[in-house]
C-alpha cells in the first residue's frame, strides 16, 4: 500500500481494518512502509515489498501526488511493472487531487474520483470501504469464502 505521510493515517488505517479478512481468511500479505523495522535500510525494504508485489494499492491525494519519494521511486517502478509484469495498479482517492494530470490516471480508480472518501460521512464512507475491499478481493482472484 502506497500512501504519502502528510495525510491522516486513518485512511490506512481504516482501509488495513477493511482488508484483515484478506489476511486471516486467504493469507494475502498486505504491506505497507510502517512494517520496515527499526535499522533496516528504508528504501531497499521498499524497493522488495514493489518486486514481490502483484497488486499496488495507492491511497490517493493531493499529497500523494505531491510526494517526491512516491513520484520518483515508488510510482515509475509500479508502473513499469503494471506493463511488463502485469500489476495492477488499485488506486483509492481518497481526497480531491489532480489525479488527471498524473499517470494513473490511465487506470480505473476503486472508487469514483468524483466522489473522493474525504467528502463522506458515516455509513456512506464505510459502505465505499467495503465495496473497495471487495474490489480489490475481485482483483486478487479470490473466490467467495
Amino acid at each position: 500500500i502506497s500512501y504519502a505521510h502528510k495525510d491522516d493515517q486513518v485512511w490506512l488505517d481504516t482501509l488495513l481494518s477493511h482488508l484483515s479478512w484478506l489476511q486471516r481468511q486467504h493469507g494475502v500479505e498486505i504491506w505497507d512502509d510502517r512494517q520496515i523495522e527499526p535499522g533496516a535500510r528504508w528504501h531497499e525494504t521498499i524497493q522488495r515489498a514493489l518486486d514481490r508485489a502483484k497488486v499496488a494499492v495507492l491511497l490517493v491525494s493531493q499529497n500523494f501526488l505531491d510526494s517526491d519519494y512516491i513520484l520518483n521511486n515508488e510510482l515509475p517502478e509500479m508502473l513499469t511493472a503494471a506493463e511488463s509484469d502485469g500489476m495492477t495498479i488499485f488506486w483509492i482517492p481518497v481526497r480531491p487531487s489532480a489525479y488527471k494530470r498524473s499517470p494513473i490516471a490511465q487506470f480505473q480508480a476503486a472508487h469514483s474520483p468524483d466522489k473522493p472518501l474525504s467528502g463522506l460521512r458515516g455509513s456512506e464512507r464505510d459502505r465505499a470501504f467495503v465495496a473497495i475491499a471487495e474490489k480489490l478481493f475481485n482483483a486478487l482472484g479470490l473466490a467467495a469464502a
